[in-house]
């Protein structure tokens, strides 16, 4: 495990990832121990998933992350403001990912297309 630096200062957290992650804003459900709650994904990788959600999560809670064609058994790694790290079970599949990442790109386009419509 190599060290990094976290966003706060003075905080020092081990890195862990050993797949590439993709930056993404795409709608999860996830369900957790007191039941299921919205989320917004912001990164995924093969082995696990930053969200972004207003209910906390404890570390160590199993949760189920549910995204389009995806639903993967994890585990809350981190946690930090409104952002949680999740751990999954299996590593995904790189089709998923992919697939995901256009999902992502997709919601990307139409949400500029439709600006550009509004401020017209």
């Amino acid at each position: 495990m190599k060290s990094i630096s976290a966003a706060k200062p003075g905080r020092t957290v081990y890195e862990r990832r050993v797949g590439m992650r993709t930056s993404l804003t795409v709608p999860v459900l996830i369900e957790t121990s007191n039941g299921p709650c919205s989320a917004r994904l912001c990164n995924l990788s093969e082995g696990g998933a930053m969200v972004e959600t207003h209910v906390p999560m404890k570390i160590g809670e199993h949760v189920v992350v549910n995204c389009g064609s995806i639903a993967a058994d994890g585990v809350v790694a981190w946690e930090e403001d409104n952002f949680s790290g999740i751990e999954f079970d299996r590593p995904l599949d790189e089709n998923e990912v992919a697939r995901q990442i256009l999902r992502s790109n997709a919601v990307a386009h139409r949400r500029q297309a439709m600006a550009s419509a509004a401020s017209k």
